[in-house]
């Protein structure tokens, strides 16, 4: 009997405080610029994700920061380095 000694990585997304998805999907058409597709697709590069996936993972995100805006959280970008912790302004 052999074990498997990987470690089990728990992958958790901003998508996952949304409410569950619809069995019915919605297909809606968005109209981006060359500089925006440019980045969708950087993203889907780095991330290894689809355009739709990308695109779901953002709303989850901006879905998140809005929440936490309301209950009074500043959200935004951090730095860190031995010293300190500090905001990106």
């Amino acid at each position: 009997m052999s074990r498997n000694h990987e470690p089990k990585l728990e992958i958790t997304t901003a998508t996952e405080t949304l409410p569950p998805a619809p069995e019915k999907i919605t297909r809606v058409s968005v109209d981006l610029t060359r500089t925006q597709v440019g980045v969708l697709e950087a993203l889907m590069k780095r991330s290894g994700m689809s355009k739709a996936a990308v695109m779901r993972f953002g709303l989850g995100i901006l879905a998140d920061s809005c929440s936490d805006k309301d209950d009074g959280f500043i959200v935004g970008a951090w730095k860190e380095n031995k010293e300190r912790r500090y905001p990106v302004l």
